[in-house]
């Protein structure tokens, strides 16, 4: 779902996470300075700074390690929410059903405010 800003009279459309009153950032050219995720890699620019390069990886990092949280949430959404619905999403996430279970176990047990983010 997309959002539209109210104050523009322009269909102006924001990223997914923005709110409408959000500015939006400028638009570089199409693959200039930008890196891209892939199924298999990343598609990094000629030139990227080193300040750049660290800030992906970190970046890359924070997700990686948080990705069994963020899939057993979205697993009992789903298991909540659309009853047998979910398990049409489990091939999307590409592991097994058991797998996504356990996650999911954890993610019901501990909840978001219990959770401890390593230092």
């Amino acid at each position: 779902m997309q959002y539209v800003a109210k104050h523009d009279q322009r269909d102006r459309r924001l990223p997914v996470g923005r709110r409408a009153g959000d500015t939006a950032l400028p638009r570089r050219a199409a693959g200039q300075d930008r890196i891209m995720t892939t199924r298999v890699g990343l598609k990094l620019p000629a030139t990227l700074s080193y300040d750049r390069w660290e800030k992906a990886g970190l970046h890359i990092f924070q997700i990686a390690d948080s990705s069994a949280w963020c899939l057993g949430d979205w697993f009992v959404y789903g298991q909540e929410r659309y009853a047998d619905r979910y398990q049409t999403g489990v091939p999307a996430a590409g592991l097994d059903y058991q797998t996504l279970r356990n996650y999911a176990w954890v993610a019901r047990h501990f909840e978001l405010w219990r959770r401890r983010a390593r230092a």
